[in-house]
């Protein structure tokens, strides 16, 4: 089996979810496939070989996808009037697209892979963003794919928790969750210019966050309840049936104007959080 990493800047990992939920909006956040301008890419990639995706989020590798290869297409062969549906966006930005088998491939929630690159060497580069290899990578990534699938969604108010949420977040990576927030969902700069009437991107992204994860913890600050975003989060957690895991920080003090300080760390809460879980689901798999 011949296997390919790849290399994706966070910022076009991004688009690149939003455009696959454009493409199949009914059904859960899966790859439609991956596309490149190397001729080496073509030559490497073949039907039933996987191409494992590689974004860094805050200065941390992560496995963004596993894509299980369809079939590779080369857009300079075939009329457009021939291009396959489901590879016709990726064919027009790209010479070269596989295309995904959609019930074998997926997206993953972020996940520690900088482990697992430096322990088998792997190494990208502004020149090398492609790295082929003979064998499956299926048990080399084994445990980036199982955090990857712990996702436990952080619901909060961005001017009052902003910090404490991406202290729970770096709490959680460390136990072997997968945490969904919206500042490693979206880049702050994109984040920051959504506003509540216009913000298609993050809602779809928050949404597909909420169906894909196992927990939620809820930072219930003061005024938790006054934004769109906490409201709409409530919405789709409880339509999901998602575990609720409630911090009450109401009487959390304002420290500079926009952040609050807490009473306990994010490491005591993730404490209390693990201790009130499912002890199978409290298993790390470190």
């Amino acid at each position: 089996m011949k296997d390919i990493l790849a290399f994706m800047k966070w910022e076009r990992l991004v688009a690149w979810k939003v455009f696959s939920l454009k493409e199949f909006p009914v059904r859960p956040l899966v790859p439609i496939g991956f596309g490149s301008r190397f001729r080496e890419f073509h030559d490497w990639v073949e039907p039933k070989s996987q191409i494992w995706v590689v974004t860094k989020i805050s200065n941390q590798h992560s496995l963004a996808a596993r894509i299980t290869v369809r079939e590779i297409l080369d857009r300079n062969s075939m009329p457009e009037e021939q291009w396959p549906s489901q590879g016709v966006g990726l064919l027009k930005i790209w010479r070269f697209v596989a295309t995904a088998d959609l019930d074998n491939s997926e997206f993953f929630e972020t996940n520690n892979a900088a482990t697992v690159l430096r322990a088998n060497g792997i190494r990208f580069g502004r020149n090398r963003t492609l790295v082929y290899r003979e064998e499956s990578l299926e048990d080399m990534f084994k445990t980036c794919m199982e955090q990857g699938r712990r996702t436990v969604f952080i619901s909060y108010r961005w001017g009052e928790a902003k910090r404490f949420a991406k202290g729970l977040a770096k709490e959680l990576r460390k136990e072997g969750f997968s945490p969904w927030l919206d500042a490693m969902a979206l880049p702050e700069y994109e984040a920051d210019r959504e506003s509540e009437k216009d913000a298609p991107r993050l809602n779809r992204l928050i949404k597909s966050g909420i169906e894909r994860s196992k927990f939620a913890i809820v930072i219930d600050t003061r005024t938790y309840g006054e934004s769109y975003w906490t409201r709409l989060e409530q919405d789709y957690l409880n339509e999901n049936g998602i575990p609720k895991f409630y911090i009450d920080a109401k009487d959390a003090k304002e420290t500079n104007g926009k952040q609050y300080a807490f009473a306990k760390s994010p490491k005591d809460v993730i404490r209390e959080f693990l201790s009130q879980i499912p002890p199978g689901n409290a298993n790390s798999g470190r």
